[in-house]
């Protein structure tokens, strides 16, 4: 009986060891095919460039750009981008922004009236023309105000005539046109110049369209010499004269009226 009972503890005993040998090689075999270093693990694809990697390979944002490095950078300001973009592309000319980020040229703002860009492409700004000079817009430069008219403000965004009366002779005026001096008239907008008085006519105020008469005495016309500025000085009896002082409205220019020596002096 004690015989039985010993072989049947070795068998039980035997199973017991077998088992666990068993499960040892198990355990073993798990460990073995888990890697045991960063190279074992899969190694991704590098996006080419256009794209960056976010759960795989995807196309460049607009407002950005991808080199090909895996990353998107913002693109910085002046700039703008399309979708899919490996670099970024300056505002057009006439155009600005100031944000970075920017998606396609349409969202570059055009330049206004009166200002101009602060570059002519990449331009970030937009910069007031200045006294003297206007814009119509979109543009990176500004004109220079043309004689005959002014430009009086920061933002200009046309130049404004002379009115009659007025003129101005050189470019780049900034304030209001000069006035006609006595003697002197004009009738036409934007204006270079004045004209004199004619020959038996005078003017004795400023920034006149006309000039006046000189006075008659009897059957006499009094005149006197071009561009008088008193009635005083109408004290001749010309051989002629023009019967009117006016101005080619079309051209703008004087009447011809040369001074003509008086037959005597009206006393």
């Amino acid at each position: 009986m004690l015989k039985r009972v010993s072989i049947l503890s070795f068998i039980l005993l035997s199973l017991v060891l077998l088992d666990g040998t068993r499960a040892k090689a198990k355990n073993k075999r798990k460990i073995l095919i888990m890697p045991t270093s960063p190279i074992g693990l899969a190694r991704r694809a590098q996006c080419s460039a256009g794209y960056y990697y976010e759960n795989g390979c995807r196309s460049c944002l607009a407002g950005s750009y991808c080199s090909g490095n895996d990353s998107k950078v913002q693109c910085q300001a002046g700039y703008y981008s399309d979708t899919g973009a490996t670099a970024c592309s300056p505002c057009p000319r006439g155009t600005w922004t100031d944000q970075q980020g920017t998606q396609y040229s349409s969202n570059c703002k055009p330049v206004q009236a009166g200002y101009k860009a602060n570059a002519s492409s990449g331009a970030t700004a937009q910069i007031p023309c200045g006294v003297g000079y206007y814009s119509p817009g979109n543009t990176d430069i500004c004109i220079i105000c043309p004689a005959g008219y002014y430009c009086n403000a920061q933002t200009n965004a046309a130049p404004s005539p002379c009115v009659p009366g007025r003129y101005s002779p050189t470019t780049g005026a900034g304030q209001d046109c000069t006035w006609c001096p006595q003697g002197y008239f004009n009738n036409v907008y934007g204006a270079t110049a004045c004209c004199k008085c004619c020959s038996g006519f005078y003017n004795d105020q400023t920034s006149q369209t006309h000039c006046f008469n000189c006075p008659g005495q009897g059957s006499v016309s009094q005149g006197s010499a071009p561009a008088a500025t008193s009635r005083d000085q109408c004290r001749f009896q010309l051989l002629d004269y023009v019967t009117s002082c006016d101005q080619d409205r079309a051209g703008g220019a004087c009447r011809m009226s040369p001074f003509i020596a008086p037959l005597s002096t009206v006393s």
